[in-house]
């Protein structure tokens, strides 16, 4: 269970961060606002679960989250480009 909630933390705040900078960077501004406060939100979870990281396993876990998640964000934002959606 802690596995799950360290990737999906460490995937929410990347996704986050990536998908903020193409909004900030397109111009997005109300965009940019909500997303800003969701990356405060993850960064809560995330800052609590990351100092207890006590294994191997979790560590790639946490570690394979990023790469994954900025492909993701940089997908669904073309995606909606694509569809008018921003």
């Amino acid at each position: 269970m802690k596995e799950l909630l360290l990737f999906g933390s460490a995937f929410g705040a990347v996704f986050l961060l990536g998908f903020q900078s193409l909004a900030v960077n397109s111009g997005y501004r109300a965009l940019a606002l909500v997303n800003s406060a969701l990356i405060g939100v993850m960064n809560i979870g995330l800052f609590k679960l990351v100092p207890h990281v006590e294994t191997m396993t979790q560590a790639v876990i946490y570690v394979g989250a990023g790469p994954l998640a900025i492909l993701c964000a940089m997908e669904v934002h073309a995606w909606m480009r694509r569809r008018k959606a921003v």
